[in-house]
């Protein structure tokens, strides 16, 4: 089993996180993204929450993070993604140009005949390549043994059951985990260096000591 994915997040000046991910390898020092999402400068700021993780385990970690700390797009917490997490862009709000763009594109499009054969058989049960002698009817659901919610096979193994938010063991890995950032993030302000304001002598990271004081120290005398 390949466990060489893991879960990170990316810790503001204060310490609270700003962004959740999942990767491998170097993915949480050399995040492509280069907005709201783009890693911290000071790389004492970017935590490990979890490692040794299979592809579906990070995934499923990943959600459950974001659902604990909430996003700022949807008005639920702290997070600046803009999905929920996991495979694909599910829970992303569009904003109207997107949708405008979309609709766009799309008006006036006729599907060929090759296009409504794909959809037809994607909507067939089971991977038969053939239709001959197949009944169409809706897709089997399974229920979380959790929650009871019925959902596809796909989304049973990877957000219910053993990974379900409702599993009491999920919601004490989250207080763990929750209690692991925090001594992490203590550990990261304790080993950074600080030096102090020239106008109040104040001790303060970089961070602070740029943003509060010296120049803009509130006891600075002007002449």
């Amino acid at each position: 089993m390949n466990k060489r994915f893991y879960v990170y997040a990316y810790l503001r000046e204060n310490g609270t996180p700003y962004y959740i991910g999942k990767g491998s390898n170097k993915r949480a020092r050399y995040h492509t993204k280069r907005d709201i999402t783009a890693p911290p400068l000071d790389k004492s700021r970017i935590v490990i929450l979890e490692t040794n993780l299979t592809e579906i385990g990070a995934l499923a970690l990943e959600r459950r993070m974001i659902r604990w700390y909430g996003r700022k797009d949807n008005h639920t917490g702290i997070l600046r993604n803009l999905t929920d997490g996991g495979e694909g862009g599910s829970g992303r709000i569009q904003s109207q140009s997107e949708k405008d763009k979309r609709a766009k594109k799309t008006t006036g499009l006729t599907r060929t005949k090759e296009q409504k054969d794909n959809i037809s058989k994607g909507r067939l049960n089971g991977k038969q390549s053939s239709t001959k002698g197949l009944k169409f009817g809706p897709a089997i659901k399974y229920s979380c043994i959790f929650c009871n919610k019925s959902v596809s096979a796909g989304n049973l193994k990877q957000f219910h059951n053993d990974n379900c938010k409702d599993n009491p063991l999920n919601h004490n890995m989250i207080r763990t985990l929750k209690e692991s950032i925090k001594d992490k993030i203590s550990l990261s302000r304790s080993n950074q260096v600080k030096e102090s304001c020239q106008h109040c002598g104040k001790l303060c990271d970089k961070g602070n000591l740029k943003k509060s004081h010296n120049d803009n120290c509130k006891y600075k005398v002007t002449i």
